[in-house]
C-alpha cells in the first residue's frame, strides 16, 4: 500500500545548503553576540517567552547583524498576494528594520536554486537576505514514514561572504588583504493554495523563523505556534521576548576575519 499524504498547516524545515563549506567551529571566527536591532529594546514585560524551544545550528544563533534586513517579495505573484505579504511584514517592522528590494532585484521561484546554493558571495553582490516566493512546496517524509505537505516552509542556507580591500596602502598599491565572514540567507516558500489572511498568517510565522526564531511556541496565541489557528493574531509579547533573548545569544555569523587576498 502506498504511503498516505498527511496535510500539515505549517512546518519548520531545517534544511541547510553549503554547510560543508562553512566551518561553524572555526577558531578564527569570533563567537559572540551582535547588538540587538533597535526595536528590541527591553520593555520590562513579564509575559514570559518560549526560548527553551529555540534551536541553533553549529554556527550559533541565526541572527542578522546588518540592518535593515533586505526582503524580496515574489514579483511574479498576484498583486493582492504581494499586498498580503507586506501586511504580514508590517507586524515585524515594529521590532526589526526591514526594506523591500525593488522588483529588478527580487527573487522569483525560478531563481531560488541559485539563491540558495551559492557557496561564496562578494559583499557587493548581496542584495537579498530573505526571499518570499509563491510556489508549490514539495512534500517531505515525516517521522512516521508518511508524506507531509505544508502551506509554507522556511529554509536557510549558509555561505562565505568576501570583501576585498581595494583601498591600497600609502603607496597607492592594493594592500593584498581581504576579509571574509559567514553569512546566511532565508527562503520562504508559500503555497499557491494560501490566500488572504492565510497568506498573512503563514508569512508572519515563517518570517519569525527567518528573523532567528528557529523553533516553535507551544502557545496558540503566539505567531510562532506550530500550526495555523482559526483566529490568527499578530506578533505577541512572548514572540518579542523570545526574539530579544535570541539576539542576546552568540553566533559566528556576521563577524569579519581578515584573510590573505587571492588573485
Amino acid at each position: 500500500m502506498g504511503r498516505r499524504i498527511v496535510i500539515a498547516v505549517l512546518t519548520l524545515c531545517i534544511t541547510t545548503f553549503n554547510a560543508g563549506s562553512v566551518r561553524g567551529d572555526s577558531d578564527q571566527v569570533p563567537f559572540a553576540a551582535h547588538p540587538a536591532p533597535p526595536g528590541l529594546a527591553p520593555w520590562g514585560d513579564q509575559s514570559g517567552d518560549y526560548f527553551d524551544e529555540i534551536r541553533s545550528p553549529p554556527v550559533g544563533a541565526l541572527v542578522w547583524s546588518r540592518w535593515p534586513v533586505r526582503v524580496s517579495i515574489d514579483p511574479t505573484a498576484p498583486l493582492d498576494w504581494q499586498a498580503d505579504v507586506r501586511r504580514a511584514l508590517d507586524n515585524w517592522q515594529t521590532y526589526v528594520p526591514l526594506t523591500i528590494v525593488p522588483d529588478s532585484e527580487a527573487i522569483t521561484p525560478e531563481g531560488l536554486a541559485t539563491f540558495e546554493t551559492s557557496a561564496t558571495q562578494m559583499v557587493d553582490a548581496l542584495t537579498v537576505d530573505i526571499a518570499i516566493v509563491r510556489t508549490i512546496i514539495p512534500t517531505q517524509p515525516a517521522a512516521n514514514g508518511q508524506l507531509r505537505a505544508a502551506s509554507a516552509r522556511a529554509t536557510f542556507s549558509l555561505f562565505v561572504v568576501r570583501d576585498r580591500d581595494e583601498s591600497g596602502d600609502e603607496s597607492g598599491e592594493a594592500s593584498g588583504v581581504d576579509r571574509e565572514r559567514f553569512g546566511h540567507r532565508f527562503a520562504i516558500r508559500v503555497s499557491p493554495t494560501q490566500t488572504g489572511s492565510f497568506v498573512q498568517s503563514a508569512v508572519r510565522h515563517e518570517f519569525g523563523h527567518a528573523l532567528g526564531l528557529w523553533g516553535h511556541s507551544p502557545n496558540p496565541q503566539d505567531v510562532m505556534f506550530a500550526a495555523q489557528v482559526a483566529q490568527p493574531g499578530t506578533v505577541s509579547v512572548r514572540d518579542v521576548n523570545t526574539l530579544m533573548r535570541v539576539y542576546e545569544q552568540p553566533t559566528r555569523l556576521g563577524w569579519w576575519v581578515e584573510r590573505q587576498a587571492t588573485p
